[in-house]
Protein backbone atom coordinates (compact mmCIF):
# COMPACT_ATOMS: atom_id res chain seq x y z
CA UNK A 1 0.00 0.00 0.00
CA UNK A 2 3.03 2.38 0.79
CA UNK A 3 3.64 1.66 -2.44
CA UNK A 4 1.17 2.53 -4.14
CA UNK A 5 0.70 6.08 -2.11
CA UNK A 6 4.55 7.09 -3.40
CA UNK A 7 4.00 6.06 -7.12
CA UNK A 8 0.75 8.23 -6.88
CA UNK A 9 2.90 11.27 -5.24
CA UNK A 10 5.39 10.90 -7.67
CA UNK A 11 2.95 10.70 -10.52
CA UNK A 12 0.98 13.72 -9.11
CA UNK A 13 4.26 15.72 -8.90
CA UNK A 14 4.46 15.06 -12.92
CA UNK A 15 1.18 15.95 -13.77
CA UNK A 16 1.25 18.97 -11.97
CA UNK A 17 3.24 20.77 -15.29
CA UNK A 18 0.59 19.46 -17.82
CA UNK A 19 -2.11 21.26 -15.27
CA UNK A 20 -0.18 24.39 -15.53
CA UNK A 21 0.03 24.14 -18.78
CA UNK A 22 -3.76 23.42 -18.86
CA UNK A 23 -4.46 26.69 -17.08
CA UNK A 24 -2.07 28.93 -18.84
CA UNK A 25 -4.07 28.11 -22.09
CA UNK A 26 -7.50 29.00 -20.77
CA UNK A 27 -5.58 32.32 -19.29
CA UNK A 28 -5.09 33.08 -22.88
CA UNK A 29 -7.91 32.12 -24.25
CA UNK A 30 -10.44 33.53 -22.21
CA UNK A 31 -8.28 36.15 -19.99
CA UNK A 32 -8.88 34.87 -16.49
CA UNK A 33 -7.18 35.84 -13.19
CA UNK A 34 -3.64 34.35 -13.20
CA UNK A 35 -3.45 32.48 -9.78
CA UNK A 36 -7.66 31.40 -9.73
CA UNK A 37 -6.41 29.31 -13.07
CA UNK A 38 -3.22 28.10 -12.96
CA UNK A 39 -3.02 26.51 -9.56
CA UNK A 40 -6.73 24.78 -9.72
CA UNK A 41 -5.37 23.49 -13.30
CA UNK A 42 -2.22 21.93 -11.60
CA UNK A 43 -4.07 20.05 -8.77
CA UNK A 44 -6.61 18.82 -11.52
CA UNK A 45 -3.48 17.29 -13.20
CA UNK A 46 -1.72 16.12 -10.07
CA UNK A 47 -5.17 14.60 -9.61
CA UNK A 48 -5.55 13.17 -12.79
CA UNK A 49 -2.05 11.82 -12.97
CA UNK A 50 -1.74 10.89 -9.44
CA UNK A 51 -4.75 8.52 -9.82
CA UNK A 52 -3.63 6.41 -12.83
CA UNK A 53 -2.28 4.69 -9.73
CA UNK A 54 -5.32 2.50 -9.51
CA UNK A 55 -3.86 0.99 -12.96
CA UNK A 56 -1.11 -0.56 -10.73
CA UNK A 57 -3.23 -2.60 -8.99
CA UNK A 58 -3.19 -6.37 -10.10
CA UNK A 59 -6.30 -8.33 -8.29
CA UNK A 60 -8.26 -5.04 -9.57
CA UNK A 61 -10.03 -5.85 -13.21
CA UNK A 62 -9.51 -2.91 -15.72
CA UNK A 63 -12.85 -1.98 -15.80
CA UNK A 64 -12.78 -1.40 -12.21
CA UNK A 65 -10.06 0.40 -12.29
CA UNK A 66 -10.73 2.58 -15.22
CA UNK A 67 -14.54 3.39 -13.45
CA UNK A 68 -12.55 4.07 -10.62
CA UNK A 69 -10.02 6.23 -12.22
CA UNK A 70 -13.17 8.14 -14.04
CA UNK A 71 -15.15 8.75 -10.67
CA UNK A 72 -12.00 10.63 -9.08
CA UNK A 73 -11.39 12.37 -12.07
CA UNK A 74 -14.74 13.44 -12.37
CA UNK A 75 -15.15 14.31 -8.90
CA UNK A 76 -12.11 16.50 -9.18
CA UNK A 77 -13.19 17.96 -12.23
CA UNK A 78 -16.73 18.83 -10.21
CA UNK A 79 -15.22 20.04 -6.83
CA UNK A 80 -12.15 22.25 -8.56
CA UNK A 81 -15.59 23.86 -11.18
CA UNK A 82 -17.17 24.43 -8.08
CA UNK A 83 -14.15 26.32 -6.47
CA UNK A 84 -13.69 28.15 -9.46
CA UNK A 85 -17.67 28.74 -9.64
CA UNK A 86 -17.20 28.21 -13.46
CA UNK A 87 -19.32 24.84 -12.94
CA UNK A 88 -22.30 26.42 -11.80
CA UNK A 89 -22.72 28.03 -15.93
CA UNK A 90 -21.98 24.83 -17.53
CA UNK A 91 -25.12 23.16 -18.72
CA UNK A 92 -25.62 19.22 -17.73
CA UNK A 93 -24.82 17.46 -20.66
CA UNK A 94 -21.32 18.47 -20.17
CA UNK A 95 -20.87 15.37 -18.17
CA UNK A 96 -21.78 13.15 -21.38
CA UNK A 97 -19.41 15.38 -23.29
CA UNK A 98 -16.78 14.89 -19.95
CA UNK A 99 -17.81 11.33 -20.25
CA UNK A 100 -16.99 11.12 -23.85
CA UNK A 101 -13.86 12.41 -23.52
CA UNK A 102 -11.77 10.48 -21.30
CA UNK A 103 -13.75 7.38 -22.88
CA UNK A 104 -12.32 8.76 -26.12
CA UNK A 105 -8.66 9.26 -24.68
CA UNK A 106 -9.26 5.49 -22.77
CA UNK A 107 -9.90 3.80 -26.03
CA UNK A 108 -6.56 5.76 -27.61
CA UNK A 109 -4.68 4.20 -24.77
CA UNK A 110 -6.05 0.80 -25.05
CA UNK A 111 -5.18 0.70 -28.29
CA UNK A 112 -1.60 1.68 -27.86
CA UNK A 113 -1.27 -1.31 -25.05
CA UNK A 114 -3.08 -3.75 -27.66
CA UNK A 115 -0.31 -3.16 -30.60
CA UNK A 116 2.36 -3.39 -27.85
CA UNK A 117 0.71 -6.80 -26.36
CA UNK A 118 0.17 -7.99 -30.01
CA UNK A 119 3.90 -6.66 -30.78
CA UNK A 120 5.54 -8.71 -27.75
CA UNK A 121 2.59 -12.09 -28.63
CA UNK A 122 4.72 -12.09 -31.79
CA UNK A 123 7.91 -11.90 -30.40
CA UNK A 124 7.21 -14.54 -28.29
CA UNK A 125 6.07 -16.70 -31.11
CA UNK A 126 9.11 -15.81 -33.48
CA UNK A 127 11.51 -16.83 -30.19
CA UNK A 128 9.24 -19.98 -30.09
CA UNK A 129 9.51 -21.54 -33.73
CA UNK A 130 13.42 -20.53 -34.04
CA UNK A 131 14.11 -22.77 -30.68
CA UNK A 132 12.25 -25.44 -32.27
Amino acid sequence: MKTYWRSALFRAIFGMPLGVTVGLLLILRHDLPLLLSVIPASLYGALVMGATVVYDIETWSLTRSTVCHLLITLAGFCALGLIQRWLVHVPAWMLIVFIAVYFFIWLIQWGICYQRVRCMNNALRRRRSKSV
